[in-house]
């Protein structure tokens, strides 16, 4: 058998998917295009200064005339914020309770709520918000960030020096699988690698 033939064969091949210019599609208009309905969302609009301050103003307002937060409306207060119905009153709860609020506590951990972070984990696992409540200052998102990096058993030693093997192992699996970080993170669960 000569391989000859083969070899050119593969040649034409690769010299073909060479030349291939791959387009690019737009999933969203091709679907359009058959009379499919479609949701495109929205980006988001950033909050202004000026929608921060009347935020924290109206919200103010409210705490000190004997209302609790869980008793505001938030839709009612979004009306006010932003009267183009830019800003919903889940955008404006969300704005409150992670950035606004006066009494968020925000950058380093202390000793002390690394142990109540933990022992409100023990007594409510991983329902973050009934954690939060426990952690006085601390937002949900922050309580479960801190824990699921920093403090589950789990990551123990996530954070040491990593070893000349651990650093090929990751060179071969990135070549292996590409950038892609959910894989990456679903291969890499068991331990580093």
């Amino acid at each position: 058998m000569s391989q000859t033939p083969v070899n050119e064969d593969i040649k034409t091949e690769k010299q073909l998917n060479s030349r291939k210019r791959l387009l690019p599609i737009d999933a969203l208009a091709i679907t359009e295009s058959l009379g499919l309905q479609t949701f495109r969302k929205e980006l988001r609009k950033s909050w202004t200064k000026e929608e921060d301050t009347f935020l924290s103003k109206v919200i103010t307002e409210k705490l000190d005339n004997d209302s609790k937060l869980e008793n505001i409306d938030w839709e009612e207060v979004a009306k006010l914020v932003s009267a183009d119905g830019s800003k919903k009153g889940k955008d404006c709860r969300k704005r409150w309770n992670n950035c606004l609020d006066p009494g968020l506590r925000k950058g380093k951990w202390t000793n002390e709520e690394d142990e109540q972070l933990i022992n409100a984990f023990e007594k409510f696992g991983a329902s973050w918000l009934k954690v939060a409540q426990e952690i006085k200052g601390r937002t949900e998102d922050q309580c479960a960030k801190r824990y699921k990096e920093i403090l589950d058993p789990k990551t123990k030693g996530r954070l040491k020096p990593w070893s000349k093997e651990e650093d090929l192992a990751l060179v071969a699996q990135v070549k292996t699988m590409g950038q892609n970080g959910e894989l990456f993170v679903l291969h890499s669960r068991a331990g580093r690698l």
